[in-house]
């Protein structure tokens, strides 16, 4: 079932501050209580769907990447049966400070009552080199070795990486993180 665009008002990814997209992984990997409430615009909408066993890891990914008065846009996807045991997925458009970013989101249900995994890929385009933007905006993260020859590597632990390519003038992040 595809739920309408649920649009949210801003906060800056540019600069120092660079909002959750740039920042450390999502600081617990936790969920909250077996039966949450859902207390984000995605979650509710979530929820009005039908999901109930991801709402708690649901409320966790979208307020981590949005934050609080963030402007941004959602499409969420959930399956139209048995919801609660089928992956549910979510597109976010992310904007502030004159940089806009894609993310791809999925929530898979697992065997226990609030069990649910997630992983996210934000993608931005930033109007600087990829030395620059690893320097400045992913400090944080260990470089590590290219993935083979233009796609480089910044390491934030098992389950958090950052890969950066060059594109045109600029260069273009993935920040891409699992959550268990």
């Amino acid at each position: 079932m595809k739920l309408p665009r649920i649009p949210l008002s801003a906060r800056t990814l540019a600069g120092a501050a660079c909002a959750a997209l740039c920042l450390a992984p999502i600081a617990s990997n936790a969920q909250t209580a077996a039966k949450p409430v859902a207390n984000t615009p995605y979650a509710i909408g979530a929820q009005r769907s039908g999901v109930d066993k991801c709402i708690g890891r649901i409320n966790q990914v979208t307020s981590f990447l949005t934050g609080a008065n963030a402007n941004s846009g959602i499409m969420l996807n959930s399956p139209t049966s048995d919801v609660n045991q089928k992956i549910a997925t979510a597109i976010i458009e992310v904007e502030g400070g004159g940089v806009s970013s894609f993310v791809s989101a999925s929530f898979a249900p697992g065997p226990g009552a609030g069990d649910c995994s997630a992983t996210y890929d934000a993608v931005t385009y930033w109007q600087a080199s990829c030395s620059q933007v690893a320097s400045s905006n992913f400090a944080a993260f260990k470089p590590t070795r290219p993935l083979l020859k233009s796609v480089s590597t910044l390491d934030g632990g098992p389950t958090t990486k950052i890969f950066l390519m060059p594109a045109g003038s600029g260069c273009v992040s993935i920040k891409k993180e699992i959550l268990y």
